[in-house]
């Protein structure tokens, strides 16, 4: 077996709800519903990756949406200059092939063109243990965010 794959990385401006719509069911068989929350989000508007300093990215293999990631002004932050990493995630099936971190690296670059400082939050313990291995430092403070990088 190949431990090659061959995927490309796109910025998303008009969401493919019926592409998305393939990831939800594997997100919700382990318990993630941010996928589900994602599409229900971009679907009414209310977040949509289109303010200024917000960004969509996807992971395609042979035209099918294989991850995805945003990058949202922290809502919670309570500051401006406070980018988020959110609703990030990778078909199971994609998974080990560095897929999910060429989905941040854009994502941090251009987190880094309008925010001072990039945030995330996870409850889970592997998606830490990834994003330290970006960069990312745990923080102390988990009432906003757990993970922050300066930009």
């Amino acid at each position: 077996m190949s431990l090659e794959m061959h995927y490309s990385i796109q910025p998303i401006t008009e969401l493919p709800n019926d592409l998305l719509l393939e990831l939800v069911p594997f997100s919700e068989q382990e318990g993630y519903r941010h996928i589900r929350r994602l599409y229900d989000d971009y679907v009414s508007g209310s977040n949509t990756f289109s303010l200024p300093g917000e960004i969509l990215y996807g992971a395609y293999a042979d035209q099918r949406l294989i991850g995805i990631c945003g990058l949202n002004r922290d809502p919670h932050a309570g500051q401006d200059g406070v980018g988020r990493v959110r609703r990030m995630y990778v078909h199971p099936q994609f998974r080990r092939y560095g897929i999910g971190g060429a989905l941040v690296a854009p994502i941090m670059e251009h987190a880094r063109q309008h925010y001072r400082l990039l945030v995330l939050y996870t409850p889970d313990v592997a998606a830490g243990t990834f994003y330290e291995s970006l960069g990312f430092q745990r923080t102390e403070d988990t009432t906003q965010w757990n993970y922050m990088m300066l930009l």
